[in-house]
């Protein structure tokens, strides 16, 4: 069975690492759908955090062009996706529900850019651990 395995290191205490992950004031650095987030007192059996959560859903793609990616970035942006770039030439781009992956294929022809690849992206421990000490 094929398998794959890849490794963080987080140079922190433990301790200090699950005292910010169990903290929900830090949830939104990185959970970043969550729009708001607060406790009512001290943390313990029984206690109550308020969550809300942004709308509308959507889903993350990682995407690969073959053209101009950083005009067709722009193109995304200014259409109010949300994007990021990373080291691998790979997009990472929320597209709201009411427009779906198709949209994307639609602004890269209007742009006159290939998508060479499109997939549903799920976010690494690596980026989660990256956005919640605030790396880019």
């Amino acid at each position: 069975m094929p398998s794959a395995q890849r490794s963080v290191v987080i140079n922190r205490p433990p301790g200090e690492v699950f005292d910010f992950f169990t903290n929900p004031i830090n949830e939104s650095r990185w959970r970043t759908h969550l729009k708001e987030v607060s406790a009512s007192g001290p943390l313990g059996v029984g206690s109550r955090v308020h969550q809300v959560v942004k709308g509308p859903g959507g889903r993350v793609f990682e995407l690969r062009v073959k053209g101009v990616a950083d005009q067709f970035l722009a193109a995304m942006r200014g259409a109010g996706l949300e994007c990021h770039t990373t080291d691998d030439d790979v997009m990472r781009v929320f597209v709201p529900d009411e427009r779906g992956p198709r949209y994307l294929f639609t602004l890269a022809a209007q742009h006159k850019v290939q998508v060479r690849h499109l997939r549903a992206s799920v976010p690494t421990l690596e980026d989660v651990f990256a956005k919640a000490v605030g790396e880019p």
